[in-house]
């Protein structure tokens, strides 16, 4: 498929159901910045916005036979520079006071069906997959692992493996010192204040302070307790026992991949053999591994 039928594809889409039906569409796009996560991690981040940006031109601004469009995702769209050309955009955050319950199962909903699978580890399942906050609500679960959990009565990090963590890895390990302090703050249990903007661009990920916080909140690995929008003050902490098992599975990871595990027996071996200048090289290669320094 070429590239220019691809990005009309759904404009005519559109036009045919139009014609068909007599009735203008409603276009769902469900994380449409998946892709956009993908060409970021495997450096073609340019190709996809560009395609990106003439698909929701031709589907959502030039479109006269569509309805309306409902877009999930963790980034805002209203600073992405591919829905600049998009009119008429009502953005919905984790903070905002909308659909709050929609997001997930609410506690009741939950315990309930608990009874219903005559389940009874309700303190335990609150641990692993609440924590979920929108808009100010709280007791928010979320579905994917509970619809998990009510078919196989196991305890698991279902929403976690449902998706490469490698994105999330990747922004982490990249980061500087102050986010791995905040980070390990955050493993601690412990909470923590910072200034967050939630509005995401995947292109300043690095150059923004805090920037990979928001996005880790609209992700909904941290959440947020309390905010002060105005002063844009945000109080967070790890979601829940779940993401934290994520979490530190990701950071066992890095020390405990193959290639530095066979650096680090070449080490060895270079210490008992008393070769200086090869246990320098071998300290440089782990370095360049382990710690990236962004200028």
């Amino acid at each position: 498929m070429s590239f220019d039928v691809a990005i009309e594809s759904l404009n005519c889409l559109s036009k045919y159901i139009t014609i068909y039906y007599d009735k203008k569409p409603i276009i769902l796009l469900d994380e449409y910045d998946t892709p956009m996560q993908e060409a970021w991690i495997n450096g073609y981040f340019d190709d996809i916005s560009n395609f990106l940006r003439g698909l929701f031109n031709l589907t959502f601004k030039t479109n006269k036979l569509v309805e309306r469009g409902l877009l999930t995702g963790i980034t805002c769209v209203s600073k992405e520079s591919m829905f600049s050309d998009v009119n008429n955009l009502q953005v919905v955050t984790v903070t905002t006071p909308l659909y709050t319950d929609y997001f997930g199962f609410t506690e009741e909903e939950v315990f309930s069906s608990m009874d219903e699978y005559n389940l009874s580890n309700k303190d335990k399942v609150k641990a692993w997959y609440d924590g979920f906050i929108f808009g100010g609500r709280k007791n928010i679960y979320d579905p994917w692992s509970i619809l998990k959990y009510l078919s196989l009565a196991e305890l698991d990090t279902y929403w976690a493996d449902t998706s490469s963590n490698s994105f999330a890895s990747d922004l982490i390990r990249q980061s500087n010192s102050e986010l791995k302090i905040q980070l390990e703050t955050l493993l601690q249990k412990k909470s923590i204040v910072e200034k967050i903007d939630e509005q995401i661009v995947f292109n300043r990920l690095y150059q923004i302070p805090n920037e990979i916080l928001s996005l880790f909140i609209a992700s909904g690995y941290f959440k947020v307790l309390s905010y002060d929008k105005s002063k844009k003050q945000y109080i967070i902490s790890l979601t829940n026992y779940e993401v934290q098992i994520m979490i530190e599975s990701l950071i066992s990871e890095w020390f405990h991949s193959p290639t530095l595990v066979s650096i680090s027996r070449e080490f060895i071996s270079a210490l008992f053999e008393c070769r200086t200048a090869r246990m320098n090289a071998i300290l440089n290669k782990i370095s360049l591994e382990i710690f990236i320094f962004l200028i």
